[in-house]
C-alpha cells in the first residue's frame, strides 16, 4: 500500500477532485462524503461551497458545519474523500452520524478504506470528537467490516423505505505512543504482536538491532510478524554491533537449556531457544532505507507529544541517537526495557 495522508480540499487538487468526479460518475458510485460533488461541474465551486460550510457562520441553513477531507496517496491522486460533521443534529443522529466517506473505485477492496477511517478518526480527535456516530446499509459487507476494524461498536439498525442502515458508535481513547526496540526471536515477537494488535496503543515504529541474534535475522523476523499480522506499521533496521562489548555466548546463537521437566524415561530434554527464523513465512515487505538510529533522533525531535521506548533487546540504537542528540531525551515519556 502506498503512503497515505489527509489534506482539506483546496485549489492544490483541482485537477485530482475532477479526476475523482470522473472515475465516480463513470462507475455509477454513491458520492459518500463528498459534499454533493456529483452536483458541480466547476470544481472551484466546489470548493467555495466546501470552505463555506466549514465555517458555522456562512455554512448553508440547515445543516451543520463541516470539513472536507480528500485522501492524498504518494503520486498525488485523490484516492477518496471523507465529510466530518462537527456536531450532529436530530437528522445525522437517525443516519448519516458524524462521518461520510468513499474510496475511487479503482482503489478499492486493497485496505484503502481502514486506513482512511482511521486516519479520519485521528482528525476527528484532533478537533475534540472523542465519540463518533457513523452507520452503513446493513448489505454493505465491506463498510461494516470497516467500522468493525475501527473499533465500532454496533448501537442499533433503522429501516428506511426498503433499506436497512446499521448505526454504530466508535469511542476513542487516548493511545499511548510508543517505539518498539527489539531483537526478536520468540519472546520478542510475542510483543511485537501485543502492540500492533492492542487498542491502547500507538505504535509509532519498530526498530531492530542485533542481540540474540544478528541484525539480518532479527529484522527478518520482525517484518515476519508484522506481515503475518497485515500491518502497515514501519520497520527500521538499527546497528548490527554493541557499543562497548560483545553479549556472553551463552545469548548468542542456537542456546540451548534444560527444561526442567523429565520424561518418562527420567531424561530432562534440552530445548533451544531463539532460532535465525521463527516458524512463518518469508516475508515480502522489507525494511525501510532510513537507519533505526537516524529515524529515532528524527522522530523524536520532531514528536508532538511523549513518546513512550519499549526496549526488549540491547539499548544500542538508543544510546547511540543520545549519544548524535541527547535533546531526544525530552520527548522520551518512559523507557520500559526487559532485561536479566
Amino acid at each position: 500500500m502506498l503512503e497515505i495522508r489527509l489534506e482539506k480540499a483546496s485549489s492544490k487538487y483541482l485537477n485530482q477532485i475532477e479526476s475523482y468526479r470522473k472515475e465516480m460518475l463513470k462507475s455509477n458510485s454513491s458520492f459518500d462524503g463528498c459534499s454533493n460533488l456529483d452536483k458541480y461541474d466547476n470544481i472551484n465551486e466546489w470548493l467555495a461551497y466546501c470552505h463555506k460550510m466549514e465555517n458555522i457562520e456562512t455554512k448553508q441553513t440547515g445543516l451543520v458545519n463541516a470539513d472536507q477531507l480528500l485522501l492524498i496517496n504518494g503520486s498525488k491522486e485523490v484516492i477518496g474523500m471523507a465529510n466530518v460533521r462537527r456536531k450532529l443534529n436530530e437528522s445525522l443522529m437517525l443516519v448519516g452520524g458524524h462521518i461520510g466517506y468513499s474510496i475511487c473505485p479503482k482503489y478499492r477492496n486493497k485496505g484503502y478504506g481502514k486506513k482512511m477511517l482511521s486516519l479520519v478518526l485521528e482528525y476527528c480527535k484532533s478537533i475534540k470528537i472523542t465519540k463518533v456516530r457513523i452507520s452503513c446499509y446493513r448489505d454493505n459487507i465491506a463498510s461494516k467490516k470497516i467500522i468493525l476494524a475501527n473499533n465500532g461498536k454496533y448501537d442499533s439498525t433503522i429501516k428506511i423505505g426498503d433499506k436497512e442502515i446499521e448505526r454504530y458508535w466508535i469511542t476513542m481513547e487516548e493511545k499511548v505512543k510508543v517505539i518498539i526496540d527489539c531483537d526478536t526471536g520468540s519472546d520478542d515477537a510475542i510483543a511485537v504482536m501485543m502492540a500492533i494488535l492492542s487498542e491502547k496503543i500507538d505504535l509509532v515504529g519498530i526498530c531492530t538491532v542485533a542481540g540474540n541474534k544478528a541484525l539480518n535475522f532479527t529484522t527478518e523476523n520482525t517484518l515476519a510478524v508484522v506481515e503475518a499480522l497485515n500491518s502497515d506499521v514501519k520497520v527500521y533496521a538499527g546497528c548490527k554491533e554493541s557499543m562497548v562489548t560483545k553479549l556472553l555466548p551463552s545469548r548468542r546463537g542456537k542456546y540451548t537449556g534444560f527444561t526442567g521437566v523429565k520424561d518418562e524415561g527420567g531424561i530432562e530434554p534440552k530445548i533451544t531457544y531463539h532460532h535465525d527464523h521463527l516458524p512463518l513465512p518469508t516475508p515480502t515487505i522489507k525494511a525501510e532505507k532510513q537507519n533505526a538510529v537516524c529515524w529515532l533522533v528524527e522522530t523524536l525531535l520532531e514528536a508532538k507529544e511523549k513518546i513512550t521506548m519499549v526496549i526488549t533487546g540491547p539499548m544500542t540504537n538508543l544510546a547511540m541517537a543520545l549519544r548524535i542528540e541527547p535533546k531526544i531525551a525530552d520527548n522520551i515519556k518512559e523507557i520500559v526495557f526487559m532485561g536479566g
